[in-house]
């Protein structure tokens, strides 16, 4: 086990509950604390009070409490939903925090019940958080919609393969033709919620037919990672072959219709 000490000099203030070695001139502290992925958020406390802001990336005197949380829009994999973790006078941290992960919030519509309407049901901003507009470049220069697509992870995007190939062929498009809108409300509007990413490659299946359309399915991989929040999150989709809640959600995901100039539910 590895003990950290830093000169008084560097440390911070001392006070008569710290644990000093004033003779050598050092004071223990634990080392800091990082976050290892993006939903993670750490908040240390020392005396009842926020120390560091949110992150714990300083030396942390003895006594020191870390809290591990996730991130608003994001959850636990575990069925602990906070982590807590002290500072020892040995200068370690007490358990670990490598089994905490948060991942996104998936399968969530933003959805605010309205009347009905004849055929279908009224669609709001941000309704359903994991659609995805798809967009082509023609021969004009201009970017077209041609597909919807659903969010599947901060990188990936699933979607019909027709949509991401040459007409009747299994020869995928360039991927610099395409590009993925996600966070969008209206076709032909953009607003400070829309995230443009761009194509890294595409993978469909190897039994895709282009004239039966069997096994129609394509996945879309962007080049950056899509940021998760209110407005945009991904769907849920089974882990497991027994996943029965998920094959659930996805069920209550799939309901909805096409409103005039609204993107597709």
């Amino acid at each position: 086990t590895e003990i950290y000490t830093l000169s008084l000099h560097d440390a911070l203030p001392i006070s008569s509950e710290d644990n000093v070695n004033t003779n050598m001139n050092m004071r223990v502290m634990c080392p800091p604390l990082t976050q290892r992925s993006t939903g993670i958020q750490i908040q240390c406390i020392i005396g009842g009070s926020q120390v560091y802001g949110t992150s714990c990336e300083k030396w942390n005197v003895v006594g020191t409490e870390a809290s591990y949380s996730c991130r608003q829009y994001y959850e636990s994999n575990l069925s602990l939903k906070v982590l807590y973790r002290t500072c020892k006078q040995d200068g370690t941290w007490t358990g670990s925090s490598d089994s905490f992960t948060c991942v996104a919030q998936c399968g969530l519509s933003n959805t605010i019940l309205s009347p009905r309407i004849t055929f279908g049901a009224a669609t709001t901003r941000n309704q359903w958080p994991w659609h995805a507009a798809i967009f082509l470049l023609d021969k004009n220069g201009e970017w077209k919609y041609v597909c919807g697509g659903t969010v599947l992870t901060s990188r990936s995007v699933i979607t019909a393969a027709h949509c991401i190939t040459l007409y009747q062929t299994k020869i995928t498009r360039d991927p610099t033709e395409i590009r993925v809108e996600v966070g969008k409300f209206r076709r032909e509007e953009r607003d400070e919620y829309v995230q443009i990413k761009q194509v890294d490659t595409f993978d469909i299946y190897d039994s895709y037919d282009p004239f039966s359309f069997e096994s129609d399915i394509g996945i879309i991989i962007l080049k950056d990672e899509i940021t998760f929040g209110y407005h945009v999150r991904p769907v849920c989709f089974p882990q497991t072959p027994d996943s029965a809640l998920e094959e659930q959600q996805l069920a209550i995901g799939s309901m909805g219709t096409v409103n005039n100039s609204n993107l597709c539910l």
